[in-house]
């Protein structure tokens, strides 16, 4: 038996598509965060939000919320709820987020965890939106969608469309 840890578990991922004047897509993306041996993700995140305060996860403290607000190919980036300002100063930000998300995206189907405390637990509903309930948003309850929002394969999209929203928007803030 061959086990593989890669510093996440019980992630998910939600796309949301608001359509008014403008064709809005955000996705969303909720891990929880920990040390092993393929890095110090939770310890290099705990140290990132001593330095950006606001950015750390009201809900709990191993948790990153990751949010892409695409509107018509600009992008806007969210940690925890909370706008990325597209600043030299939040660089250190950013790469986190292109860290997680690539290793999120790159992580084989198989080596998903998903602890069945957490898959009960209340946080669920509110892990993906944070201030908006997903069972309201989706008018189901928990047990219903926690299978599709927790699926490897969307999962790893989701973060591989995150992954290529922050490097294009990096190449023109550079540019």
């Amino acid at each position: 038996m061959q086990i593989s840890f890669t510093g996440t578990r019980n992630t998910s991922s939600i796309v949301e598509k608001l359509n008014g004047k403008r064709n809005i897509t955000v996705r969303y993306l909720n891990t929880q965060l920990k040390d092993d041996e393929d890095g110090n993700d939770l310890t290099e995140y705990r140290n990132l939000v001593k330095k950006y305060d606001s950015f750390k996860n009201q809900y709990y403290s191993n948790f990153v919320n990751i949010a892409c607000i695409n509107n018509g190919g600009t992008n806007v980036f969210k940690l925890n709820g909370v706008i990325v300002p597209e600043t030299d100063g939040y660089l250190p930000v950013f790469s986190f987020i292109a860290k997680i998300t690539r290793k999120i995206a790159l992580k084989p189907e198989e080596n998903f965890e998903n602890d069945r405390k957490y898959l009960i637990s209340p946080y669920v509903d509110r892990a993906l939106l944070l201030t908006r309930s997903l069972s309201v948003e989706l008018n189901k309850y928990p047990d219903e969608y926690i299978d599709t929002i927790h699926n490897p394969k969307h999962v790893k999209l989701c973060a591989k469309k995150i992954n290529k929203s922050l490097e294009n928007t990096m190449m023109e803030y550079f540019a």
